[in-house]
């Protein structure tokens, strides 16, 4: 896991990151908007939703979240690599 980027959650020892920290990751492209595209078109690193859905809701409040080894992995498969910003 990247020590230059903290999980946003960890669940069942798995880390995951939020769509803003895999754009972090990877020096801002692909951007937030850019993994929701993928995300509905079936593309780009694997997600999961966090959290249960609500049947009297319209919208679905589940997180969706990215588990970190496997944007990683993504990442090296497409040619991506992680960017470093020098402090």
């Amino acid at each position: 896991m990247s020590a230059m980027i903290p999980p946003d959650v960890i669940q069942d020892g798995v880390a995951y990151w939020k769509a803003d920290k895999v754009s972090a990751y990877f020096g801002g492209s692909p951007t937030v908007g850019t993994l929701g595209v993928w995300r509905y078109r079936g593309e780009g690193p694997r997600f999961v939703k966090l959290g249960c859905r609500r049947e009297h809701r319209q919208r679905d409040t589940r997180r969706v979240v990215y588990p970190v080894r496997e944007v990683i992995a993504w990442g090296e498969r497409n040619g991506l690599q992680q960017q470093t910003v020098a402090a």
